[in-house]
């Protein structure tokens, strides 16, 4: 599927909520008033013997999630009274049981028989969506068609327009989708358009004209400013893109807004962390969330070491998350210059960790220092056996096992697990000076 799925999919949870309920979200109020008067052709229905006991009983079977024999009995009440609710409901159950073949058949058992009734536009929207999962667009092309002649709704003009992308046809997307965007402006369609303009008709400004105008209208809704993020950082235009990234982030503050404050946070410190500004994301986050784990690797990449270990104690003492007491660990003895004075009492820290949580990188951390430092090998290797359990492929853990292995002369599997590795790290100094011991030694 097209990288344009996801907005068909959005339109799709709409159609199925609303063939639920029979109706379609029509903003124009002229096209609305026409749905009202339109006249649906008459069907002859059928008397079935207790009808209403039947319904309860397939509703009850759907609460409880037996989504085949519900349909089952929906299938029975519509051959029994000709009533096209039900089939819907059969349909409906298909697509949630990805029936797609027997959604196809049901409909195209029916497809002339449906013409003109109330359930037409719903029967065949779950048509349309079996169709575009199947990724036969150019089947579901003419049933789309067909719906705009029933409804010229924004939602069955988004829908066209979104086939149209699925088959590369932009002109004709673009088209059906801005009809879409006139009767009601959605962030979908604006997206869509915002896209098309700026990567298939190199109309870069008028892109970003349409997310800037939708922002005026609506203020700052996320997908939408996302967009034109991607846009400005595609630009390198660092200044607009600032300039957007903290108008988003206040604004989210001020209207309480936490989740979407957090993302613009996230933003905001990941492009400071990329283009090495890492003094004003510390700044930034000491000033408006010190307690963000961002800070631990801002804190070592400009060596506040004791602004670090007050981080990693505090939020230890508020989560009680024993992660930052393993990581203060590590910091402390990758800080001292005398490793052996506080050998013992980073490895009993370390190790009450890994008893209690299943941590690779810590595991094979722990071992290091134990095969390094000749405090138990062989305890080492069990615990880098069991990090490489979790990543095999780990380059830094195969270089522990290798030096392991040759710490009690195992040479050759030393040898055979370096040579696994040596080629895949040129430039780690730790990992080259390995190789040369083991290859010197184990001749």
């Amino acid at each position: 599927m097209s990288r344009y799925s996801r907005n068909l999919i959005l339109v799709f949870i709409v159609v199925l909520i609303s063939a639920c309920s029979s109706k379609t979200d029509i903003s124009n109020k002229k096209i609305e008033k026409k749905q009202e008067q339109k006249v649906f052709k008459k069907l002859a229905y059928k008397e079935m013997n207790n009808e209403n006991f039947f319904i309860i009983q397939a509703l009850e079977l759907e609460n409880q999630r037996y989504f085949n024999q519900a349909k089952n009995i929906y299938k029975e009440l519509f051959i029994n009274t000709n009533k096209y609710e039900y089939l819907l409901k059969v349909l409906s159950l298909n697509l949630l049981l990805g029936e797609n073949i027997n959604l196809d058949k049901n409909v195209k058992n029916h497809i002339e028989k449906i013409q003109d009734i109330k359930e037409e536009e719903a029967i065949l929207k779950l048509y349309i969506f079996s169709l575009v999962k199947q990724k036969k667009y150019e089947e579901a092309l003419p049933i789309a068609k067909r719906l705009i002649e029933i409804s010229k709704s924004n939602l069955n003009y988004a829908l066209l327009g979104n086939i149209y992308l699925d088959l590369t046809n932009h002109k004709k997307a673009y088209k059906y989708i801005q009809k879409a965007n006139i009767l009601k402006t959605t962030q979908a369609n604006t997206i869509s358009l915002a896209h098309m303009d700026y990567f298939h008709f190199n109309k870069k400004e008028k892109a970003k004209r349409l997310l800037k105008e939708y922002i005026d209208e609506h203020t700052y809704v996320f997908p939408i400013c996302f967009k034109l993020l991607s846009f400005y950082e595609l630009e390198e235009n660092k200044k607009d893109f600032l300039l957007l990234v903290n108008n988003m982030y206040k604004f989210y503050d001020k209207n309480q807004q936490k989740t979407l404050k957090l993302k613009s946070e996230q933003l905001l410190i990941s492009y400071y962390i990329k283009e090495k500004q890492y003094r004003k994301a510390i700044n930034f986050l000491e000033k408006n969330n010190p307690t963000n784990p961002f800070l631990i690797d801002l804190y070592r990449n400009t060596r506040e070491n004791k602004k670090l270990i007050s981080f990693l104690k505090e939020a230890y003492n508020r989560s009680k998350n024993e992660v930052f007491l393993a990581q203060l660990a590590v910091f402390e003895f990758e800080n001292e210059k005398d490793k052996k004075a506080i050998l013992d009492n980073v490895i009993k820290k370390l190790n009450n960790f890994v008893k209690k949580i299943d941590n690779p990188m810590y595991q094979n951390y722990l071992a290091y220092i134990l095969i390094d430092f000749d405090k138990d090998v062989k305890k080492g290797l069990i615990l880098v056996k069991k990090a490489l359990e979790k990543e095999p492929n780990n380059i830094a853990y195969i270089d522990t096992l290798a030096w392991g292995q040759f710490k009690i002369k195992d040479c050759k599997n030393a040898i055979k697990n370096m040579k696994k590795i040596i080629n895949k790290a040129p430039n780690e100094k730790e990992i080259q000076d390995h190789w040369q011991i083991i290859k010197k030694e184990c001749k």
